[in-house]
């Protein structure tokens, strides 16, 4: 699983140096994005035998076609379908940073 910043980070980050001090917000477009319909699964719950009893939202992992993993979060058990969304768990948020730069990789100045 690969774990991804939010997109408009970066830009809030350049030119800081170690001690440096800030805080601000990003919007869900800058941030994790907003959540996607298309993201959203169902499964049959047959498909969770060997997994166990799937909770409401808990997390797991799943093999994409193309073999990597991806993380889920089980948001309705409902009969024999089990529905999982698999937008990032803060798509659709506002996302508030409280930032202390410790140190700055002197390779990675310019």
């Amino acid at each position: 699983m690969t774990l991804r910043s939010p997109r408009g980070l970066e830009q809030h980050l350049l030119g800081l140096k170690a001690g440096d001090k800030t805080n601000f917000s990003l919007e869900p477009d800058a941030a994790f994005g907003v959540p996607s319909p298309d993201l959203i699964q169902y499964f049959s719950r047959r498909e969770f035998i060997d997994a166990g009893e799937p909770e409401i939202g808990a997390i797991m992992l799943f093999t994409a076609m193309d073999g990597s993993e991806m993380p889920g979060v089980i948001r309705e058990v409902n009969g024999d379908s089990i529905t999982v969304d698999f937008n990032h768990p803060l798509a659709g948020r506002t996302v508030h940073f409280d930032i202390e730069v410790l140190e700055v990789d002197p390779a990675l100045e310019e």
